[in-house]
């Protein structure tokens, strides 16, 4: 996750350079959105940094929904793109999921997932 409170873009790059050596056959990457209930979501609450209290607009992968005063969204939405890309495309990973594709269903997923990856770095850069 990435976007919490008081994170950077050297913090945020820390955290992309420690998944790339962790040897993950995937990853989950988001942007923090804090859920209510949480220790997480009253820190925002009570420090002001929730951009709404509107449940629609969060989402844990495409909108920031907090204020942040060393990142803007743009910056975090193409570090997050960028972190996908980098991951999903590394030739050591591409190859390794190459090694590992069985049936033609498998070859699709793969196929798929790169499309949309490529999708939404276009789209993070529109």
């Amino acid at each position: 996750m990435m976007g919490y409170p008081g994170e950077d873009k050297n913090t945020i790059r820390e955290t992309i350079n420690m998944s790339f050596n962790l040897g993950l056959d995937w990853a989950g990457f988001s942007i923090v959105a804090p859920l209510p209930g949480t220790a997480l979501y009253k820190y925002c609450e009570d420090n002001n940094l929730l951009k709404s209290h509107n449940w629609s607009d969060f989402s844990t992968k495409a909108t920031p929904v907090l204020k942040h005063d060393k990142l803007t969204d743009k910056e975090i939405l193409n570090l997050w793109v960028s972190w996908q890309r980098k991951f999903y495309l590394r030739p050591k990973y591409i190859l390794k999921r190459l090694f590992k594709l069985r049936s033609i269903k498998d070859f699709y997923f793969a196929f798929r997932f790169v499309i949309e990856s490529i999708k939404n770095k276009i789209k993070a850069n529109a």
